[in-house]
């Protein structure tokens, strides 16, 4: 250790910060998803890959009456091995069996066909894109509806569709994702994972959303701008050079200000939220007219007490944007 160049130990440092990061990120996902390796009512320990693939052959011209413990078993068997996920594809006509069953007018039937897409869009990259020209159309219709429990499965499968490549993302945004998420976003009781979905969309798919749909984009979602992920999403937006006029004239910035003012302590529970804020702040704050320069020093006081505080936080990465070298 006294002989490693300094570079290395950082460079170390940053790659076990890497791996950290991701298996949280993992370990955080799973337990909304409710996924702990023993999913309820199903003997996950006793299944086996010929009964998985048994399960795929009976949802393609097996009885209607075991279709519903078909569909719960290849929901299991989908988050067991991911080579499972191959094996299903190869089985001729599983994929538009199971695509089918969305549109089902068995209600058990179709929730648990949804919840075997939003298991088998953890698969790899092909897998998704597999999937997503297969069940999109019937995604996005099913977000049409009222059905908010299907319609949350549905979302998650579409988050996972949009993290797994560019192409799933084109074509997502080909068949008209975008403005859908957009109005599912107004709906209180699935607009947590629309903004999971919109975030994903436009982090990965950037090449393929226009100007106009970004600034109607940004409209949409400034309404909501209390919530952490909608937070987020206009900080990623912000640093394109046409947003930045938007929020300004949405007088963003003492919004900004206002909200970081009554922050007084940062821990895991709002740091997501306190980072994107300042930012955004931060992206904001080079406008050429001065419009934000000039609203603080307009909130002198309080912009006062949020440099003072967050100077001196233990998370390095806020304080450095309040930092004497930065002014």
């Amino acid at each position: 250790m006294g002989d490693e160049a300094p570079d290395n130990v950082l460079q170390r440092v940053r790659e076990n910060n890497h791996v950290e990061r991701i298996n949280k990120r993992k370990a955080m996902y799973d337990k909304q998803r409710n996924i702990d390796g023993k999913p309820t009512g199903t003997k996950i320990d006793k299944l086996t890959e010929e009964e998985f693939i048994n399960a795929a052959r009976t949802i393609c011209s097996g009885p209607s009456d075991l279709k519903e413990k078909s569909l719960s078993i290849l929901k299991t068997g989908f988050i067991v091995d991911k080579a499972w996920m191959i094996s299903f594809m190869k089985v001729e006509g599983a994929l538009h069996a199971l695509v089918k069953c969305l549109m089902s007018h068995n209600p058990v039937e179709q929730l648990l066909a949804a919840e075997c897409c939003c298991n088998l869009s953890l698969g790899d990259t092909r897998t998704c894109f597999k999937l997503a020209k297969a069940a999109t159309p019937y995604l996005i219709s099913i977000l049409q509806g009222l059905n908010h429990n299907l319609m949350n499965v549905c979302l998650l499968t579409v988050f996972n569709l949009c993290g797994s490549g560019e192409k799933s993302c084109e074509l997502l945004h080909s068949q008209g994702i975008l403005n859908v998420l957009e109005k599912t976003m107004s709906i209180i009781e699935v607009r947590e994972n629309s903004m999971k979905a919109l975030t994903t969309l436009t982090k990965n798919g950037s090449s393929y959303i226009t100007e106009a749909e970004v600034i109607k984009l940004v409209h949409s979602i400034l309404p909501h701008f209390e919530s952490v992920r909608v937070q987020w999403l206009v900080y990623l937006l912000s640093s394109l050079p046409y947003v930045i006029p938007i929020l300004l004239q949405e007088d963003l910035p003492r919004r900004i200000l206002l909200i970081l003012d009554l922050v007084s302590y940062v821990s895991h529970l709002n740091i997501t939220s306190v980072t994107a804020l300042v930012r955004l702040l931060g992206n904001m704050s080079a406008d050429q007219e001065g419009i934000t320069a000039c609203t603080m020093i307009a909130k002198w006081a309080i912009t006062c007490r949020i440099f003072k505080f967050f100077s001196t936080t233990s998370y390095r990465h806020l304080g450095y944007y309040f930092s004497v070298d930065q002014l």
